[in-house]
């Protein structure tokens, strides 16, 4: 069973104050996004620029069926060049929008939300994710 709202996504590192967290490079990366069960879709995402006025950001929509039955493996392959997403071993999309950043980052698994989402009195509460195992490989031309 997958929750109504759900992300994995690289993050770079972030500096923090008291009210806000401010992005210093070109992240987060939205491997796989989803706030919207019915549509039987996901998104892959690419921010840039920080957030506020100057956010900038490429989404990209996956519509599968069974997207919300069973495990599914979503991976993104990221080079010098592009990103490149696949769900299930398949590409999904390949892109280099705003640039490809080169700095070191670390993942994030979450189930978090904002107004983008919608009324979060209307979800379906409490849900959960199942995650059976998370991978990170660095090429060995890159170590």
């Amino acid at each position: 069973m997958f929750p109504q709202i759900y992300r994995f996504c690289v993050q770079n590192v972030m500096v923090k104050n008291q009210i806000h967290i401010k992005m210093v490079a070109k992240f987060p990366i939205i491997i796989m996004e989803s706030a919207y069960k019915y549509r039987q879709e996901v998104s892959h995402t690419i921010h840039w620029n920080g957030y506020k006025e100057h956010h900038r950001q490429v989404p990209h929509t996956v519509r599968m069926p069974e997207i919300f039955e069973g495990y599914h493996t979503f991976s993104l392959e990221w080079n010098e060049k592009e990103y490149v997403f696949y769900i299930d071993g398949y590409e999904t999309w390949r892109t280099d929008a705003g640039g490809v950043s080169q700095v070191p980052a670390y993942l994030k698994l979450s189930v978090e939300v904002g107004e983008w989402a919608g009324d979060i009195k209307k979800a379906a509460l409490p849900d959960a994710a199942y995650i059976d195992e998370v991978r990170v490989y660095q090429k060995p031309e890159n170590v």
